[in-house]
């Protein structure tokens, strides 16, 4: 009997070696996928804007590559208001934004909605 014991606890070192293994590998893959990932979607898409219009509503500037574009997010949906062809950072911080623009924004993506 301790040939056969020897036996199988040999078979099951094995097999949870085998089964280390695999799991360690699976999380390395992962952990790659999910590095390139970031660092591709972060070089390509940045918010460079964001305005609160309502509780769960905002308006965001994103520039993707060399191009600007006006964002209406929503818990449950992202639309593409405008792109904005003559969007300057710079000067778009240091202006006061107008009185009921933030009402304006926010009928455009209730509109959106229905």
């Amino acid at each position: 009997m301790s040939g056969a014991d020897s036996g199988f606890a040999g078979t099951w070192i094995t097999l949870l070696t085998l089964t280390l293994l695999v799991v360690l590998v699976a999380l390395v893959v992962r952990l790659i996928r999910r590095g390139t990932l970031v660092q591709g979607a972060a070089s390509d898409i940045q918010v460079v804007a964001m305005r609160s219009i309502g509780p769960r509503e905002q308006v965001l500037v994103v520039r993707i590559q060399d191009r600007y574009f006006a964002l209406g997010h929503t818990p449950s949906h992202i639309s593409m208001l405008s792109e904005l062809d003559d969007y300057n950072p710079n000067r778009a911080a240091s202006q006061p934004v107008p009185p009921g623009l933030a009402d304006q924004f926010r009928q455009l993506l209730n509109k959106g909605r229905h």
